[in-house]
């Protein structure tokens, strides 16, 4: 069955005497989109020529009025918004209009995207570029990083960069490359192909018209389905294509919007978890630094001797335990998301983190007896139920903290596997722009950071040494979960602890209200430091980390 864009093309073809209705983009787009396909056209059509241009790419421009009075046509119209569209369409039929082709809403994309370039094939893409006298790339977001690194490697010659950015971004691949701003591009220049890197296609499609109106007819935008093509190949290409010994891993445990990397080093496995978003994106140092090897000897003076454990996964409820030696807690919130529903076994205790927040009672025990921060969820998130458990508890020799949906992936013996370490945690998350930039990008603010970073020092000036090295690292272990022998959790909350106490009381002494989960995100980097800055006195192992995704949003 053909598409509506295959079905609106054949209909353009099988027709005669093809006129297009208006001057602007998507006319022009329409217009160069058929010449490609040699698909003649008579005449641009406007309601009213005053204020429109006389003709375009050769082509008249004749009023409604005109054309009906030709008689024998066949008028292609349609716009961008759905709404918009219908109007025009409807406007037409009152005129009594014949012979009226429609475009199709859902095609707008496709034929955006096709009158330069068609297919949606990567290889399609590097072949017509490679054909192209000279290419720009137009940039704006870090689509256009992971972009212009793709074409790179695949031999496609960038002959210069445009961008609106004031700051262009430090780590995109520019060296030796003309970087310019809209302004600056010469006017005229029909010599020049035009690739729109950034965002969707609606978003590409605002900057035809700049560029048009600057002479650029040979424009690209990328579709989703290349620019999702290219995505996966990119991973491909910083990781096994780069780095001897790496491997994407398919079908893996690995949490939505993020994809698993693997390596073997002396009969050991090794594993990272990427972010996927559209944010990610690899400088060129450390492109290199994966190829070259740096990238694992840095996680090595970081975490020295912390490996993969496999298993063969089975459900929380058939893993082999003993419970005398172990008591996991696994948090949950009074707005949790649903999820799949599992068993749990005896050794996992739920336990309700903002407990003092509401009157609904869910799991097995509160975080607002005792011992308590319960009232400060809404910035500690699962660190109040992590303050509960370390004041308010004792006994097993292991202690571990779950999430509700996020848990370890484990084998019916994993549980003794465990036991033969010091602390296990899930997979280490590795992040290209180091753990404080990526932190201080998307989830805290640099005052946060710094102020974590001050009180370590006051702390304990050894841990600020290893802070100072953690905060220029790429790897960091996610999500603060974790099991671990009591007595180095003990020590790791005591330290935790000590630095937010002191975060926390600053704020409020301010007098300011944040709500906003900054100090869980510090406890997370807290932990890593932690393990960090003992890393060669544990015995250390991590393994997959099990993701339930929620079943509606």
């Amino acid at each position: 069955m053909k598409t509506a864009f295959e079905a609106f093309l054949c209909r353009v073809r099988d027709a005669g005497n093809i006129k297009i209705y208006g001057a602007g983009k998507l006319a022009r787009s329409l217009y160069l989109l058929f010449h490609r396909l040699g698909i003649s056209v008579d005449a641009f059509v406007v309601e009213d020529v005053n204020g429109n241009p006389r003709e375009l790419y050769g082509k008249p421009v004749i009023s409604l009025k005109e054309m009906m009075l030709r008689g024998n046509y066949s008028l292609v119209a349609g716009m961008e918004k759905r709404q918009a569209s219908r109007t025009v369409i409807n406007m037409l039929m009152t005129r009594e209009v014949q012979n009226i082709i429609a475009v199709p809403y859902d095609s707008i994309q496709e034929i955006y995207c096709g009158f330069v370039i068609d297919g949606s094939s990567p290889d399609e893409l590097c072949q017509t570029l490679s054909s192209m006298k000279r290419v720009i790339l137009y940039v704006n977001d870090m689509d256009g990083g992971i972009a212009a690194q793709y074409l790179q490697a695949r031999g496609v010659r960038i002959h210069a960069v445009c961008t609106d950015l004031k700051e262009f971004p430090v780590n995109f691949p520019h060296r030796n490359r003309k970087v310019l701003s809209v302004e600056q591009l010469p006017e005229g220049d029909d010599s020049s192909t035009v690739l729109l890197t950034m965002g969707d296609p609606w978003q590409q499609s605002r900057y035809i018209s700049c560029l048009r109106n600057r002479g650029y007819e040979k424009i690209i935008l990328m579709s989703k389905e290349i620019k999702r093509k290219i995505k996966e190949e990119y991973q491909k290409l910083v990781w096994e294509e780069n780095g001897e010994g790496f491997r994407v891993m398919e079908n893996c445990n690995v949490e939505e919007d993020h994809y698993a990397v693997q390596r073997m080093r002396d009969g050991k496995e090794y594993r990272w978890r990427v972010h996927s978003s559209d944010q990610f994106f690899c400088s060129e140092d450390q492109m290199e630094a994966v190829g070259n090897g740096g990238m694992f000897a840095e996680y090595e003076r970081q975490y020295p001797g912390f490996n993969y454990l496999s298993c063969t996964e089975v459900p929380l409820c058939e893993v082999d335990e003993d419970s005398a030696r172990l008591q996991v807690y696994m948090v949950r919130f009074h707005r949790d998301k649903k999820i799949e529903s599992f068993s749990l076994p005896d050794w996992i205790t739920q336990i309700q983190a903002g407990a003092a927040l509401t009157t609904q009672l869910i799991g097995d025990i509160r975080d607002d007896t005792g011992y308590s921060i319960s009232a400060r969820n809404t910035d500690y998130s699962e660190g109040t139920a992590l303050y509960w458990i370390w004041k308010n508890t004792q006994g097993p020799e292991y202690v571990g903290l779950f999430h509700y949906r996020r848990q370890m992936a484990m084998g019916k013996n994993s549980l003794k596997d465990i036991m033969q370490y010091d602390v296990v945690l899930t997979v280490p998350s590795y992040v290209p722009e180091g753990t404080r930039d990526f932190f201080c990008r998307r989830f805290i603010f640099e005052y946060d950071w710094n102020l974590m970073m001050r009180f370590i020092g006051e702390y304990d000036q050894a841990y600020y040494e290893t802070a100072l090295a953690y905060e220029k690292a790429h790897c960091y272990f996610p999500c603060n979960i974790f099991i671990m022998k009591r007595k180095y959790f003990d020590e790791m909350c005591s330290f935790i602890f000590g630095i937010t106490e002191k975060v926390d009381a600053f704020y409020q002494n301010m007098g300011l209200v944040r709500k906003d989960r900054y100090m869980g995100f510090l406890v997370e980097n807290l932990l890593s430091i932690y393990i960090m800055h003992h890393g060669s006195r544990l015995k250390g192992a991590y393994m997959d980390m099990k993701y339930y995704a929620p079943l509606e949003d």
